[in-house]
């Protein structure tokens, strides 16, 4: 069995085009399959081809305040595009963003 290289970053930002390069030139010297994402900060969910590293990004929006939104991406090297329903994607990325915005109870963890 082939054991999966994760990671997770608080990228502050990714709204604009230029930090995405950014963040695939930082991503280019680290090895992984699957990075999480948290205060992605993009407009509107979506989905988009990394062209430098041929992996792929999804996301979800902004809250109207221009704050949060999560997302990850997954490597080039195990994904495909035929693979991802984008259906469970967007459940995936619902429970994702309702566990960041539960309370946190004294003494547990979200």
């Amino acid at each position: 069995m082939a054991l999966l290289s994760l990671a997770t970053l608080n990228c502050l930002t990714l709204s604009k085009d230029a930090r995405i390069i950014e963040l695939e030139n930082a991503l280019d010297k680290i090895k992984y399959d699957i990075v999480g994402l948290s205060e992605v900060r993009r407009k509107s969910a979506g989905e988009m081809d990394l062209s430098w590293s041929n992996g792929r990004l999804y996301h979800s929006a902004r809250l109207p305040n221009h704050t949060a939104g999560v997302g990850f991406i997954v490597s080039g090297s195990i994904y495909a595009p035929a693979s991802i329903d984008m259906l469970e994607y967007s459940t995936f990325i619902h429970e994702v963003e309702q566990a960041f915005h539960q309370p946190v109870t004294e003494g547990h963890p979200r």
